[in-house]
């Protein structure tokens, strides 16, 4: 329900208070993305003649969990918002099978979609050719580390900073608003369109399944599961094709009994989308200023950096 008792001025102040702390977010993304590119090729001597790779994923398995958590706790703090509440309620087995699935079908489908557009969109990321190769201790850490950082790193700080700490900040100002709004940083942070575009609507089933739980744990568990599911595509040798064809129809197929199936609406509240003054003020606070400012920096980047 929304807050009509707020002024415009604590209405941005609300924004740029958990604003502030996804700046810092996307530039450690955007390091992430791009930077091994350009220490590779330009600061060789900050590795100590470690495997590059091994360095960064190392590192930035720890940066991302120390300058996600601290500050986006701190944001809460300041917002009142009772962050372990929103720990408290899981998710059966067979939901959580079924809501992964959901996800993944829908990553599918539309990062297939911008497959289409990327020739418009020449993207350059590091190279992860690393992937199942453990024949030096070097790469076993790297492995080690990529993984640790894909299944349970990322899935963790996504789920905390936008469903746990902006959704539900966002959310005071109309449940659907909240949802779409944070589906919409979301899909900002991933830095490209080719990623943003999926993320966008995986964040926004996510942000579903968290109102009809209230909680974040459920979705942690499905991005989780998620990320496991499309590592292990990556790393099925060639001659067992097949298996991954088997296993795409198997989401495809409870994909539709999903959606043929009786389930009750999550909320009815979409009256928020619609109100002009809230998109306004989210879209010219100065922190989020800054976060469109870095997404368009990002596009320049994959764009160029050939």
């Amino acid at each position: 329900m929304a807050q009509n008792v707020l002024t415009t001025t604590q209405v941005r102040h609300r924004i740029n208070t958990f604003g502030k702390s996804l700046i810092l977010y996307v530039i450690i993304l955007t390091i992430f993305r791009y930077g091994l590119f350009l220490f590779e090729k330009y600061f060789p001597q900050i590795f100590f003649d470690k495997n590059p790779m091994m360095v960064f994923y190392v590192g930035i398995n720890f940066l991302i969990l120390i300058l996600s958590l601290i500050p986006f706790s701190i944001a809460g703090n300041k917002l009142s918002l009772n962050m372990k509440q929103y720990f408290k309620k899981g998710i059966s087995i067979g939901n959580l099978f079924v809501y992964t699935c959901v996800c993944i079908g829908i990553h599918f489908i539309f990062t297939s979609f911008m497959s289409l557009f990327s020739i418009f969109f020449s993207l350059k990321f590091s190279s992860l050719s690393f992937i199942g190769n453990y024949k030096s201790i070097d790469y076993i850490i790297t492995n080690i580390a990529y993984i640790i950082y894909i299944i349970f790193i990322k899935p963790y700080c996504d789920e905390f900073v936008f469903r746990g700490v902006i959704q539900r900040t966002l959310g005071i100002f109309g449940r659907y608003f909240g949802v779409i709004s944070s589906a919409l940083l979301y899909a900002i942070s991933q830095g490209n369109i080719i990623e943003a575009v999926p993320a966008f609507f995986v964040g926004w089933f996510l942000s579903l399944v968290t109102i009809k739980y209230h909680s974040i744990k459920p979705t942690i568990l499905i991005q989780m599961f998620m990320s496991i599911f499309l590592y292990v595509l990556m790393i099925i040798p060639d001659k067992m094709v097949w298996l991954i064809q088997v296993l795409i129809i198997i989401v495809y197929v409870v994909v539709a009994l999903f959606l043929f199936s009786k389930h009750r609406r999550f909320f009815n509240d979409v009256t928020s989308v619609f109100n002009g003054q809230l998109w306004k003020l989210l879209f010219t606070s100065y922190s989020i200023v800054i976060v469109i400012f870095i997404f368009f920096l990002n596009i320049i980047l994959s764009v160029f950096l050939n």
